[in-house]
C-alpha cells in the first residue's frame, strides 16, 4: 500500500523534486501545471485532467489529447506515480539512540543530469543527523545512480523496496547502512607512502595540529560579534554563524607549516596561505562577507569612488567619496537575495548568503557570473557547503586520479583535499551554534523560478508567478521589449492592487537580463515588491547596487 501524503511528509505532497523529474521525463508537462488531486498527482493540459492513480493512468476531460507530446508521461506513468509514492510518504526517519534523530531523503544531483540517457535516476541520498533540540548537526551524502525508468515500471516496486530497506536500517541505528543500498561508487585511491610522508611534514593529527585547529575556531568565532554588529549596520540583516565555519577552516589551514603543492601564489603563511589550500583543495575561498572573519578584515577602508571609477570624471553623478560596503563582491546580475560569501578560482564563480526573507535563516545559493549568472540553491548554509564540495571535490578527483594513476596533478589535487577534509573534520564539531536559534523559512518553494533565479520562497497571500514571466511558464526565450514592457505595467498594476508576486517574477527576471532600455524601471518595480514583502533591507541593497551596477570590478574594499 503507498503511504499516505500528510503535513510531515519528507518532501511536500507534489515534492520540488519529483516535478523535477517530471519535467524532465515530459518536458510537455511543465511543474506549474501539476496539482495533487484526490486519486494522485493530476496535470492540467487544455481541458484535460492527466491523472496518475493506483490503477494507471486516467485521461479525463472533453479535450483532445495530444499522445505524441505526452507519450513520455504515458510510458512512465507507472514510474512516476510511484516515484511520487516513494517522496511524499512519511519520513524516513528513527531515532538515533542519544536523543536526536537521523533522517534520509532524496535530492537533485549537485552536477550532471538528473535523468541519463539510459533512462537512469541520478540523486543524491542525504542522511541528516538532528540532535535533541532539532538543530540539524551533520550531513552525509552519496551521489550514485538508484533507479531506473524501466525498473521503476516492473512488477515489483523498487522504490517501496528502497523506502523498506532504508527505513529498516535508521530503526536500526545502523544509518551508515542506508548509504549503502546505493550502487557504491569505487572507492578513493589507497594512501600512497608520499602522502603519509607528507601528513607528517604537515603535522597532521598530531596534538599541536589539533590544538591550532581548536585556536583557529577560538579566534574566528571571537571575531563573528564584530562582523555580525557591523552586517547589521550596513545591510540591516542578522549575519548567521555559520560564516564561522568558512573563516575557521581558512585560518586552520593557514596554520600549517606549508603551502598545498601546486600552489599558485607563495603564501606567507595564515590566512593568504589558507585561501590557497582551500582554493586548491575546495575549489573556493573566502570573499565578500567571508573575508570580514580574516584577521584585520573589518579595519580594511574603502575605496574611494573616484579611484575605482578609473578618475573622477568617469564616476556616475552621486558616486562620490567612499564606495558603499554592501556593492562589494555584487557582480552586475546579482540579484537582491544574494551576498557573496566565497569565490572560486577566478572563474567567476561565487557562493553567497540567499535570504528568502529577513526573518529567516538563508540559505546558500551558487552562481556563475562570467557564465550565465543565473543563481541556484546549493545548500542549507555554509557548513552543510563545505560538507557537499569535501565530497564532490573527493569523488572527482579520486576518479581522476583512478583514470591516470601516474599523473602528478591529479595525486596533488586529491591530496589537497583530503588535508582539507581532515581538518575539516576536526573542526566541525568544535564550531559554535546559532544563538539565539533561528527558523528556516517555512514557505514552500514555488515549482518554477523566472529564469536566471532559483525558485523562491513567497509569502502566504502573495500569489503565484505567472506564467508570462520567462520561465515562470511554457518559454525561457527573451521576450521582444514591447512584451516586457508590457508585463512591467501589469506587474505594477498588480503590485498597486496589493499582489506583488509578478513584480518579484519580472523584476528578478529583468534585473538579471540587464538590459538598459528599462533597468531603471525594472529595479524600481522590483525595490517596491520587495518592500511590499517586508524586504526592505534587500530593496535598499538593490538601489545600493543599481547606483554602482557599473564599476569595472567587484572590490569595493583596499587590498593589502
Amino acid at each position: 500500500m503507498e503511504p499516505e501524503p500528510s503535513e510531515d511528509n519528507l518532501l511536500e505532497p507534489l515534492p520540488d523534486l519529483w516535478l523535477e523529474i517530471a519535467a524532465a521525463i515530459c518536458p510537455s508537462a511543465p511543474a506549474a501545471r501539476w496539482a495533487l488531486g484526490p486519486e494522485g498527482p493530476t496535470l492540467a493540459d487544455d481541458g484535460l485532467s492527466w491523472v496518475l492513480a493506483e490503477q494507471g493512468l486516467i485521461i479525463d476531460g472533453d479535450g483532445e489529447p495530444d499522445l505524441d507530446a505526452m507519450a513520455p508521461l504515458i510510458t512512465h506513468a507507472v514510474a512516476l506515480r510511484r516515484l511520487w509514492a516513494l517522496l511524499a510518504g512519511p519520513p524516513l526517519e528513527a531515532p538515533d539512540g542519544a536523543g536526536g534523530s537521523c533522517r534520509a531523503r532524496l535530492a537533485a544531483p549537485a552536477h550532471g543530469p538528473l535523468i541519463d540517457a539510459e533512462g537512469r535516476l541520478h540523486l543524491q541520498v542525504l542522511l541528516l543527523r538532528h540532535d535533541a533540540a532539532g538543530a540539524l548537526q551533520d550531513i552525509e551524502l552519496a551521489e550514485a545512480p538508484l533507479l531506473s525508468l524501466n525498473d521503476l515500471s516492473a512488477d515489483e516496486d523498487p522504490a517501496a523496496a528502497w523506502r523498506a530497506q532504508t527505513q529498516q536500517q535508521l530503526e536500526a541505528g545502523a544509518p551508515g547502512g542506508v548509504l549503502s543500498l546505493l550502487p557504491a561508487p569505487a572507492g578513493p585511491p589507497p594512501v600512497t607512502l608520499d602522502e603519509v610522508a607528507r601528513a607528517e611534514a604537515l603535522g597532521l593529527g598530531s596534538p599541536a595540529q589539533a590544538a591550532a585547529v581548536a585556536a583557529a575556531v577560538d579566534a574566528v568565532a571571537a571575531r563573528w560579534p564584530a562582523a555580525a554588529q557591523r552586517f547589521a549596520e550596513h545591510y540591516g540583516l542578522r549575519l548567521p554563524v555559520g560564516l564561522v565555519a568558512l573563516g575557521a577552516l581558512c585560518e586552520a589551514l593557514g596554520a600549517l607549516p606549508a603551502d598545498p603543492p601546486g600552489a599558485w601564489w607563495e603564501a606567507e603563511g595564515g590566512w593568504e596561505r589558507g585561501r590557497m589550500w582551500l582554493v586548491m583543495g575546495l575549489g573556493l575561498q573566502p570573499a565578500g562577507l567571508g573575508a570580514w572573519l580574516a584577521p584585520g578584515g573589518l579595519d580594511r577602508p574603502l575605496r574611494e569612488a573616484a579611484e575605482a571609477y578609473g578618475g573622477p570624471e568617469a564616476a556616475p553623478a552621486g558616486q562620490e567619496g567612499p564606495l558603499d560596503p554592501r556593492v562589494d563582491w555584487r557582480f552586475r546580475r546579482d540579484l537582491p537575495p544574494f551576498i557573496t560569501v566565497a569565490a572560486g578560482g577566478g572563474d567567476g564563480g561565487h557562493w553567497g548568503l540567499w535570504f528568502d526573507h529577513s526573518a529567516f535563516t538563508p540559505e546558500v545559493a551558487h552562481n556563475w557570473a562570467r557564465d550565465s549568472a543565473e543563481t541556484s540553491r546549493v545548500a542549507l548554509d555554509l557548513p552543510g557547503l563545505i560538507g557537499a564540495l569535501l565530497v564532490r571535490e573527493g569523488e572527482e578527483r579520486a576518479d581522476a586520479l583512478r583514470a591516470d594513476p601516474e599523473d602528478p596533478v591529479a595525486a596533488d589535487a586529491l591530496w589537497s583535499t583530503r588535508v582539507v577534509a581532515q581538518l575539516w573534520e576536526q573542526l566541525a564539531p568544535l564550531l559554535p551554534a546559532e544563538a539565539p536559534p533561528w527558523e528556516r523559512c517555512p514557505w514552500p518553494l514555488t515549482p518554477t523560478a523566472p529564469v536566471g533565479s532559483p525558485r523562491l520562497r513567497l509569502p502566504p497571500g502573495v500569489g503565484p508567478i505567472s506564467e508570462g514571466v520567462p520561465g515562470c511558464g511554457p518559454s525561457t526565450e527573451v521576450p521582444p521589449i514591447e512584451v516586457r514592457a508590457a508585463g512591467l505595467r501589469a506587474a505594477r498594476a498588480k503590485l498597486q492592487a496589493g499582489a506583488p508576486a509578478d513584480a518579484l517574477g519580472w523584476g528578478l527576471y529583468l534585473h538579471w537580463l540587464d538590459e538598459d532600455p528599462l533597468r531603471g524601471e525594472a529595479a524600481a518595480l522590483l525595490a517596491d515588491a520587495l518592500r511590499a514583502v517586508d524586504c526592505a533591507p534587500l530593496a535598499a541593497l538593490l538601489e545600493a547596487h543599481i547606483a554602482a551596477r557599473d564599476l569595472p570590478d567587484v572590490a569595493a574594499y583596499v587590498e593589502s
